[in-house]
């Protein structure tokens, strides 16, 4: 089945209208060791001529780089490109402390943040048989990644830890507890990658962090994956991790749910034999990559129209494209198939679909895509969001020719009382019929003579409203 990457993302909590924020940091060519005092720091908001200026991430925007040193004054960071290979240019280089205090590295106060977070970068641990090295995304508003204080889990989303051995670092990550002062260990049994964290070694970390209420799809290489609310996917030199037997989500750390992530940092600490540890070559964004679709999903996007949901979709190109799925969910977890819309099979030009859901529930109605081959394989988009707020009084005439019947659709805010008339084009009344409105969807029925035909006007009156439409018989 061929797969064609999506081109334009209009899915999930792209349509809120945030404008899309990637960037690296791989800390240039520069040399040197930066002078920072015992529990301060150096932070590339301000020029710190004459030592080494911080280098920020390409193209900046809010976001500070900030070096914090230990207290008592311990270890020291450096800027290098000599020794370790390992990036692009220099790399920047943590000489751990030996006390319980740490040498802290953060970026904070990254702009147009989300819920949503992919970072990736490369580290290497070199010299040091014991110590901890903490990375951590989280939120910087409580300023824990910002503060001079050692801890920055309290204000994390997703952190990892490694505890450095002599000839291996164990592997383990925060779960949600009361200050998040423990750690879970990470199976090497089921991580066999992870085995390869030993001194000396150089690996690529990646996290995909889903601080929404409701699963994210994310493409990786060309394959799909859903990381779940409020949960987190580690990668390891290319490698998912699992947290358990096929489970793959991470729980999160204690940072509240739904919480806007605008912060990383990398803690070196607790380290008698001074451990050293390099860093470069970060990739940040505030999304995750558009998932994998056998057809090339240009937009998807959903309006209320009145007492429904207009839906349209749009593909620039389709392979083996059979039909779509619409579904249906109030949760976004649980989903009901309400349509089968045929597709254009194998297409390079622009196609346009649409659905009308005329039966929408209270409150936030989720949609998803399911794309169905022929041979019967399937991929479903990310979610859209659409919110079904009932307003005053809303109808709708679903049919004007049904056994000499018109049925309507009426969604009203609350119980209320109503009197429908239907009259002739020329102001005759044809029909009239008293009703009894629940909140939420009505659906009414009302008989009309076997000789009425041509254009007719529905009116419907409330104590408070008056609502009137077109229909044709």
């Amino acid at each position: 089945m061929k797969k064609l990457a999506a081109i334009l993302i209009t899915l999930g909590f792209a349509t809120t209208g945030y404008t899309q924020t990637t960037w690296n940091l791989n800390f240039g060519i520069g040399t040197g060791q930066f002078v920072i005092a015992a529990n301060s720091a150096i932070e590339s908001s301000v020029s710190q001529s004459p030592n080494l200026d911080v280098p920020t991430p390409s193209p900046s925007s809010t976001q500070v780089v900030r070096l914090r040193m230990s207290n008592p004054i311990s270890g020291k960071f450096e800027l290098v490109n000599t020794g370790a290979t390992i990036g692009s240019g220099s790399r920047l280089k943590i000489t751990a402390p030996t006390s319980t205090s740490s040498n802290k590295f953060s970026i904070y106060n990254i702009g147009a943040t989300t819920k949503l977070m992919r970072v990736r970068f490369k580290v290497r641990f070199d010299a040091g048989t014991n110590g901890e090295q903490i990375f951590s995304v989280g939120n910087n508003d409580g300023g824990l990644f910002y503060s001079n204080g050692s801890g920055i889990v309290d204000g994390g989303f997703a952190s990892m830890q490694w505890n450095l051995g002599a000839s291996k670092h164990a592997f383990s990550y925060f779960k949600n507890t009361s200050s998040n002062n423990s750690t879970t260990a990470i199976s090497e049994a089921l991580n066999p990658v992870i085995a390869g964290f030993t001194p000396n070694s150089e690996h690529t970390i990646e996290v995909f962090c889903n601080n929404t209420a409701i699963p994210m799809q994310y493409a990786s290489g060309s394959t799909n994956y859903t990381v779940a609310a409020g949960k987190w996917h580690i990668w390891v030199n290319g490698t998912q991790l699992f947290s358990a037997a096929a489970v793959t989500d991470f729980d999160a750390g204690i940072l509240g749910a739904n919480t806007n992530l605008n912060a990383i940092a990398f803690n070196s600490k607790s380290s008698t034999t001074q451990a050293i540890t390099y860093l470069d070559d970060f990739e940040y964004t505030d999304f995750l990559p558009a998932p994998v679709l056998p057809v090339t999903l240009v937009s998807f996007q959903g309006n209320k129209q009145a007492a429904a949901i207009a839906l349209r979709w749009a593909t620039a190109s389709e392979v083996n494209n059979s039909h779509f799925l619409v579904q249906k969910s109030a949760d976004g977890t649980t989903f009901e198939t309400i349509a089968r819309i045929k597709g254009a099979g194998t297409s390079n030009q622009l196609n346009n679909y649409y659905f009308t859901d005329h039966s929408p529930l209270q409150g936030t109605n989720y949609f998803r895509l399911t794309q169905v081959d022929f041979d019967g394989k399937s991929t479903s988009s990310n979610l859209i969001a659409v919110n079904f707020g009932l307003g005053d009084i809303a109808m709708k005439v679903l049919t004007g020719n049904v056994n000499d019947k018109i049925e309507l659709i009426v969604s009203a805010e609350q119980d209320q009382q109503g009197t429908l008339d239907i009259f002739t084009i020329n102001g005759g009344k044809a029909a009239t019929q008293k009703l009894s409105l629940q909140k939420g969807n009505n659906r009414i029925s009302v008989a009309l003579p076997s000789s009425a035909k041509g254009v007719f006007v529905a009116s419907l009156q409330t104590s408070q409203f008056l609502v009137k439409t077109k229909f044709v018989k």
